[in-house]
């Protein structure tokens, strides 16, 4: 995954499994930017370098990859 300067935001359908999650992998919890949706009105940001979603186990509703200008859905990220 190409990550120069790029973050990774993590929706999640409750704040304790966006709260539980950042305990596991670190980051910065934030509110769910305007653009994107979420349940619970919490997600986390984390830097995209070595972020592996195949190794991310637990409850996320989704993720996203920000270039600093727009989110992009996390599996057409991958794949395109």
């Amino acid at each position: 995954m190409e990550t120069a300067g790029e973050k990774v935001v993590m929706t999640f359908s409750s704040h304790f499994d966006a709260q539980m999650m950042r305990r596991r992998l670190g980051g910065k919890l934030i509110p769910v930017p305007r653009s994107l949706s979420s349940s619970c009105g919490s997600a986390l940001e984390l830097d995209a370098a070595g972020f592996d979603p195949a190794n991310v186990t637990g409850p996320f509703e989704g993720w996203y990859v920000f270039d600093g200008k727009e989110y992009k859905d996390g599996k057409a990220y991958q794949h395109g």
